[in-house]
């Protein structure tokens, strides 16, 4: 019995790029979405949802926002949502 692929196999993949989510991109393969970072080679994390890369994403760019800053929970929860609707502006 063979085990593996099959010889000559390409992984199908796509990469989703957009100047609202940089320096972040996302990989899209046969049953996950991962978060990369330009320049880099180590996943930032594997999702089984696009909604929950992007959702990553926005609190990523809500903590460089922030950025080392002590702040009130309404103050990072108003950040964290001006960040997704920015995000989300990008796809309508």
């Amino acid at each position: 019995m063979l085990k593996g692929k099959k010889k000559g196999f390409q992984k199908v993949e796509a990469r989703i790029s957009d100047e609202t989510i940089a320096p972040y991109y996302i990989t899209v393969e046969e049953s996950q979405y991962t978060v990369m970072i330009e320049g880099s080679t180590i996943p930032q994390g594997y999702y089984g949802s696009l909604d929950g890369a992007l959702r990553k994403i926005a609190h990523y760019k809500n903590l460089e926002t922030i950025n080392q800053s002590t702040v009130t929970l309404n103050e990072y929860l108003q950040s964290y949502k001006e960040t997704v609707n920015i995000i989300s502006q990008a796809i309508k």
